[in-house]
């Protein structure tokens, strides 16, 4: 920890980006809740007190004056520093010094600007590239001898926009500071329960852990695959076809396009797929019976509710007396709001963290499965969310759409959160059943 001489705590890597003042280029790449907006202020505020022209941006422009110039105007009413803003024109005044504001979602804006000492980007690596050259470029003219690029963001592998940030990074690697979620928690940024959490969540050990914990860079492959192909166990003899009880998911056709697959399956694996090219009803409601009639020990029956394409089937079911029986929409919360940006990002990274714990899929009997599985990607968004690429884009992968994924992540889905509803009549059904009754 260091002291500012106006009595303000910073982490090392804070520190240490502001003590680079003058360094031409200066890449803090850091860990989620690390002080990113904070810090990047910081130095919009020490460099305006040097009367510097600077330019400031982020991702969008609400971004930019709700966030980062919030937290210029913040420090400067604490510490009482004088400053003149205007909204319209987004600049900042303190002393001689101006600070200009723009943002990635108009890269184009900042083309008419000249003569500025530096520019900062909060949140680099979700903003286009062009928006980091056009500020460069700006940094010229009259008075300006070595301008100061800084650029601060948490690494985003596996998106398409990141890769410029990154591979300025591998370019400059003397000029990247890390920060991890560690250093936060020492200069309480974040409290001790936030870190625990995010532990939680991105377990030690793990890519993902080192990218939104740490601060590091890792490989955009491997995290951005929901399942890699060395994630499948090959211990066949886990699966246990007697362990009970079962879970059965199911996937619904599109108005007579692409499938509709049901999984049967159990705390093991995959105990049976069921798939019918027809939409409609009847066959719904058959499939489901067939499961129900053959496995004893069902205690959840997850259903794709998305589009409203599973209402009959449910209708056909959810009064009979022991079957637990629930609509899942995609697009609904999570139980875990502050992770996922919906019910369908969740299932998907469950189920891909139980392929890696050994929830055995023979890839030889379902390669539809695997492909789509493999095709699977995760990323983080704008707001910190982990969220699922667009089916589109799978379906665009693939050729299809992935029926098969989903209907088993609806599958562990009711393994995962269905177990509550299991009342008694279900188990003393399962005994009913057992006997032949």
């Amino acid at each position: 920890m260091r002291d500012l001489n106006i009595g303000m705590k910073l982490s090392r890597g804070q520190y240490e980006f502001m003590r680079r003042c003058n360094d031409k280029l200066v890449i803090m790449s850091t860990s989620i809740s690390y002080g990113k907006s904070f810090v990047s202020a910081l130095w919009i505020i020490s460099e305006l007190l040097k009367g510097h022209k600077i330019l400031a941006a982020a991702q969008t422009h609400g971004a930019l004056r709700k966030v980062l110039f919030d937290h210029v105007f913040n420090i400067c009413s604490k510490y009482k520093i004088p400053y003149k803003r205007n909204k319209e024109d987004r600049s900042i005044r303190i002393g001689k010094g101006l600070c200009l504001g723009f943002s990635g979602e108009s890269p184009d804006e900042c083309l008419g600007v000249t003569n500025a000492h530096g520019f900062i980007i909060d949140e680099a690596a979700r903003c286009p590239h062009q928006l980091y050259k056009n500020l460069a470029e700006r940094c010229r003219g009259e008075g300006v001898d070595v301008p100061h690029h800084r650029l601060i963001s948490s690494p985003l592998a596996g998106e398409p926009a990141a890769e410029w940030f990154l591979e300025l990074k591998q370019k400059y690697p003397e000029c990247v500071i890390h920060g991890s979620l560690y250093e936060a928690l020492e200069a309480k940024f974040v409290t001790e329960e936030f870190v625990r959490s995010m532990e939680e969540v991105y377990p030690p050990g793990t890519q993902i852990y080192d990218q939104q914990v740490l601060g590091l860079d890792v490989s955009s492959d491997y995290l951005n695959a929901v399942v890699k192909d060395t994630d499948f166990s090959v211990d066949a003899t886990r699966l246990s076809l007697g362990s009970t009880p079962f879970y059965y998911g199911m996937d619904f056709a599109l108005a007579g396009r692409d499938l509709t697959c049901g999984y049967v399956i159990n705390d093991t694996g995959i105990i049976e797929e069921y798939t019918e090219a027809v939409s409609d009803t009847t066959t719904h409601t058959e499939m489901v019976q067939r499961a129900y009639d053959k496995y004893k020990y069902i205690d959840g029956y997850a259903l794709d509710g998305s589009g409203g394409f599973s209402q009959g089937c449910y209708d056909n079911f959810k009064h009979r007396p022991y079957m637990n029986v629930q609509q899942v929409s995609f697009a609904e919360s999570p139980h875990k709001a502050a992770v996922y940006r919906n019910i369908r990002a969740e299932m998907y990274m469950e189920l891909g963290q139980a392929i890696k714990e050994g929830f055995y899929i023979d890839k030889e009997k379902y390669p539809k499965l695997v492909e789509e599985l493999r095709n699977t990607r995760f990323f983080i968004d704008d707001k910190g969310f982990i969220r699922i690429i667009p089916k589109e884009d799978i379906k665009k992968a693939i050729g299809r759409s992935p029926d098969h994924s989903d209907a088993l992540a609806l599958a562990l889905y009711a393994k995962n959160h269905m177990k509550g509803n299991v009342d008694v009549k279900i188990v003393a059904n399962r005994y009913l059943r057992a006997m032949g009754y």
